[in-house]
């Protein structure tokens, strides 16, 4: 799937797919990886694989957790991972620096990763449907930088 030497936007949705091959070693320059809608339970341990991906869009599938290797793509802005089952994010997450956009409604989240503050180029956070007890403080940070978080 991932041989594509020139692939840069794949759609995935709707498919009923209950995993996404492994992704071989080389960058390859796919940019928006649209996956909504299926079955997903979990994602290939090296997706960091995906570095020039931009656009990843989960929404809708049975994500319990997420790979370390996410935190090494560098590139991504947007990120919906809406109606999923996360329980939690990766420490890896904070390593997202280039993220404007990131919808995590409707999951099981309760705590949120150390370092978010330094998402300095977020604009939207949607965190609502989610399991919180209490907010973290880098919400705040990330507030009073403009961003806005739907909480």
């Amino acid at each position: 799937l991932w041989d594509f030497e020139h692939l840069t936007e794949l759609r995935l949705y709707g498919n009923a797919l209950e995993r996404l091959p492994d992704i071989g070693a080389k960058d390859g320059v796919l940019r928006e990886l649209y996956a909504m809608k299926n079955r997903l339970a979990r994602l290939p341990e090296n997706l960091g694989h995906l570095r020039a991906l931009k656009v990843l869009n989960l929404q809708d599938n049975a994500l319990e957790h997420l790979p370390q290797s996410i935190g090494q793509l560098e590139n991504l802005t947007d990120l919906n991972l809406r109606f999923n089952a996360l329980e939690s994010l990766p420490e890896s997450f904070a390593q997202l620096e280039n993220l404007r956009f990131i919808d995590l409604r409707a999951n099981r989240l309760s705590t949120l990763p150390d370092g978010l503050e330094r998402l300095t180029q977020l604009e939207k956070l949607d965190l609502r449907w989610n399991r919180f007890e209490a907010w973290p403080e880098s919400l705040s940070v990330l507030e009073a930088r403009g961003c806005l978080v739907y909480r």
